[in-house]
Parts: structure tokens; sequence; C-alpha cells
């Protein structure tokens, strides 16, 4: 399997874990009796035809499709979770398989109604434990079931986003949930400086700032600074052309040392990263940039940063 389809294969396993032992904890009694609830022999049924596929890739077609129909609403997650609460969000196996529609109406996983079961047992936690310290509630796990049910299937949309701006979006909320359950793992890993990497490969010096360049556009745009829009990263041909300069330049490492710092801020990145621009995009900086990179006039038009 790739690294994305085993990631993908991790993160829905824990899913369908999760929501199983929600759903047992939640309707407890009734299936001890012997009624088993919709919601449970559903997700077994699905856990046991998606445990018999070779390719996990055979399975991004659920989550693509309910992330592109609820996009706008799931980027707000973190303030709004009304789009799983009350949406009636149900995965459906063969509901994009011409041949299998129809035949499969008991094989699916009713996310609205797991995540609601999970809602009611934080909810009966919480009135068990009434006053008691915070030191003994965070001891129950089912205080935490809904964000861990979130956390998954962010990871999962974040794992799968081919969009810069919404895998930008959808990891600054994986990180909020990570920091805010403690994850020790975390999902999205820090950006390295390829200035601390003795031999400086101009080619990764120039995807690194390419990704750290779209991120800051993105984070200028939504902050309202003008003049960042067309802010673009030099080639690693022309960071070839001023590589001694560039590598021995204290401005430019700084200026990037402190970017990265911001960036990787995914507690408060967006804030971070205002900041900085804010206070370290100056006139000074930028021309040092420009006198270090900037060889030849055709580079100069190409890479002139606009603040």
């Amino acid at each position: 399997m790739t690294e994305k389809s085993e990631n993908f294969d991790r993160e829905l396993k824990a899913l369908i874990i999760q929501s199983s032992e929600i759903l047992s904890l939640r309707y407890g009694v009734s299936q001890t009796m012997g009624k088993t609830r919709k919601e449970k022999s559903c997700l077994d049924r699905f856990e046991s035809i998606y445990n018999k596929v070779e390719n996990p890739s055979e399975f991004y077609i659920y989550f693509k499709k309910l992330y592109l129909k609820k996009r706008n609403l799931i980027l707000k997650s973190l303030d709004n979770d009304s789009w799983l609460r009350n949406g009636n969000i149900t995965l459906q196996f063969g509901e994009y398989c011409e041949e299998l529609q129809g035949k499969c109406d008991n094989i699916k996983i009713l996310l609205s109604n797991i995540y609601n079961c999970a809602l009611e047992l934080k909810e009966s936690s919480q009135n068990t434990f009434g006053d008691l310290s915070e030191e003994l509630s965070s001891q129950d796990k089912n205080i935490i079931r809904p964000s861990i049910i979130l956390l998954h299937l962010m990871r999962i949309f974040y794992i799968l986003s081919d969009n810069e701006d919404d895998t930008l979006a959808l990891s600054i909320i994986v990180n909020t949930i990570e920091e805010d359950l403690n994850v020790k793992n975390k999902t999205v890993k820090p950006i390295v400086n390829p200035f601390n990497n003795m031999s400086a490969n101009p080619d990764i010096l120039s995807d690194t700032l390419n990704t750290v360049f779209s991120m800051i556009s993105n984070v200028a745009k939504s902050a309202g600074i003008e003049g960042m829009e067309n802010l673009q990263a030099p080639s690693g041909q022309q960071i070839k052309e001023g590589l001694d300069s560039t590598i021995n330049n204290v401005n430019i490492q700084s200026g990037i040392n402190n970017l990265l710092k911001a960036v990787n801020n995914k507690e408060d990145m967006v804030a971070s990263v205002t900041n900085f621009l804010q206070e370290m995009l100056k006139p000074e900086l930028i021309e040092s940039v420009q006198n270090a990179l900037v060889k030849t006039a055709e580079i100069a038009k190409d890479n002139t940063l606009k603040v």
C-alpha cells in the first residue's frame, strides 16, 4: 500500500472501532437482550466488507463525495458541528457503483447517529461528574468521544485532500483537535528548515519556500493583508545562481527561521503568521532577499516580492 492508503486505512479502521465502542456503550442493554441496534448491525456489515478489500482506495470516494458536498460546513467544524449533528450523514456502501445500488441498504456507517450517541454519552458523563474536579472527569473517555470521531473524520479529509488551500485549512483543524486531546503523534508534520541541512539543496529549498509562500499568501488573504497575493518563491535554478549569497545571508536565514516557526505554530497559525507578516516583511528584509537571489533582470522581474 502507498503511504496515503496506509494512513487512510489506519484512520478509517480507528473510526469504525471508535464508532462500535460508542454504540455498544450507548445501547449495551438492548444488545445483550438480543436486540442489535440498526446502527451497529449496519456498521458491522460495512466493516466486514471493508476488511475484505485489498486496496483501501476503493473507499476514498465515500469521503471525497461527502467532503465536496459539505465542504464549506466541514471547514467550520471547530466552531459549528451542526453539519454532522443534524445533517443525517451516512456513508452508504455501493452508493456510487451502479451495479450495487439498491442492494446494500444495510451496509453503511450512520455517522450522524453515531456522533449524536457520542454527544449523549458525553452529556451523561458530565452530569455524573457534576462539580467534581476536572482531573477526575478527564479520566472518563466518554467526555472526549465526540472529538475523537471528529478527529478521525478530519484526518481522513486531510489525507485525501488534493487542494492546497483546503489541505492547509484541514491541517489547522486537525492540529487544533489533536492539541485539545493532547495527542502525541501529530498527523501534520512540521516543515523543516532546509538551511539546517548543510548541503542546502537548491531544489529542496525551492520546494520548501513554495510550500511556505503558498501558506502565507493564503493566510495574508484571509487576514486582509494586501500585496501578498503575487508572492512567488524563487525556482531551484534561480537559487543556484545566488546560492552562496543565499546561504550566507543572515537576514534570509533569520527570516526563514522565524517564518517556519510561525507556520509550524498550528495551534494558532493564522495569528502567528499574520504577526510575522506585519512585523518581519519589512523593506530591508525584502531588499536582502532580492540582493541575494536576483542576479539578472529576468530573475528580478520574476521574483520581486510585493508587500
